[in-house]
């Protein structure tokens, strides 16, 4: 992940657990080597909980407003289980930065290779934090 971002880890955190994200992983340039500040979007695959379609809706667009508001560019995020194109799927596979992952039941941080998924609930300041 490109270094800028990682200075917005605890907003996104709490951005996560407002917006009700089970998984946020980030995609594209920003999460490789590519990544221009002058230009680059950033993007972003999101798995959102199950919620009623206005209640997704709403969460869906406060979450993309929320990181266009806190990273100052634009931003694609992009709903996995909604893409359907293999070729889309297989180019956003590699590289992929985990940002944020809900653990409901186990409340402890998330296992990581690169220890770049945090437990939403106690980052925000949830119950067990």
């Amino acid at each position: 992940m490109d270094v800028r971002l990682n200075r917005y880890r605890p907003e996104i955190t709490r951005l996560c657990a407002r917006q009700q994200v089970r998984r946020l992983e980030l995609f594209g340039s920003a999460a490789g080597s590519n990544f221009d500040p002058a230009t680059s979007d950033v993007n972003f695959l999101v798995e959102l909980a199950d919620l009623p379609p206005g209640d997704y809706a709403e969460q869906y667009f406060a979450l993309r407003e929320g990181l266009v508001t806190l990273l100052g560019r634009e931003v694609d995020l992009v709903v996995e289980r909604a893409v359907k194109n293999p070729y889309f799927l297989e180019r956003s596979a590699l590289p992929r930065a985990p940002l944020c992952r809900l653990i409901r039941a186990a409340r402890r941080p998330c296992p990581s290779r690169s220890g770049s998924i945090f437990d939403i609930e106690r980052a925000a300041g949830g119950r067990d934090a």
